[in-house]
């Protein structure tokens, strides 16, 4: 048998919510867990909890929570910890606008975001993508000079969604 998805009405009966703080509480007492105790486990890609059988990102449980509604699309740590579910930190955004405001990748050799080496040419090339589309913004003798050209476009082109670390 196939649970139904998490309303709000039974959100706000198992657990609390502090806006200012980020924090879910449980209201009532669940195995071991008491009423009072913080709820969720932090994992690499944030905090989740357990309702009813069911995963949740404690993010999209703060929208539920706050807006009595499923977010439409994705949610957005705006200081990208994604342990701070404060309200203030949250806000709801595209797929695309969520890449915008990821960190930099673990893979890349440069240290820097939006830059890379180019072997062939012994220089730092500066990119970035917008809307699935790569941009080239030209090469660089250092990584310095290609990360600076990296974040004046990405401020330019991701606005308030742009990170450049």
């Amino acid at each position: 048998m196939k649970r139904l998805r998490l309303t709000a009405e039974r959100l706000h009966e198992v657990l609390n919510y502090d806006a200012d703080t980020g924090v879910f509480t449980w209201l009532e007492k669940r195995g071991r867990v008491k009423a009072g105790d913080t709820a969720g486990t932090l994992t690499h890609d944030g905090i989740y909890i357990r309702v009813d059988g069911r995963r949740y990102s404690a993010s999209r449980l703060a929208h539920l929570w706050k807006a009595d509604e499923w977010p439409h699309d994705q949610i957005n740590h705006r200081d990208g910890d994604t342990a701070n579910n404060r309200w203030l930190n949250l806000r709801p955004v595209t797929p695309s606008q969520k890449l915008c405001n990821r960190g930099k990748q673990q893979n890349n050799t440069a240290g820097l975001k939006g830059v890379t080496f180019n072997k062939r040419r012994h220089k730092f090339q500066a990119q970035i993508c917008v809307a699935r589309k790569r941009h080239f913004l030209g090469y660089y003798p250092t990584a310095e000079l290609a990360h600076r050209a990296y974040r004046r476009a990405a401020r330019r082109m991701h606005g308030e969604f742009a990170r450049v670390d």
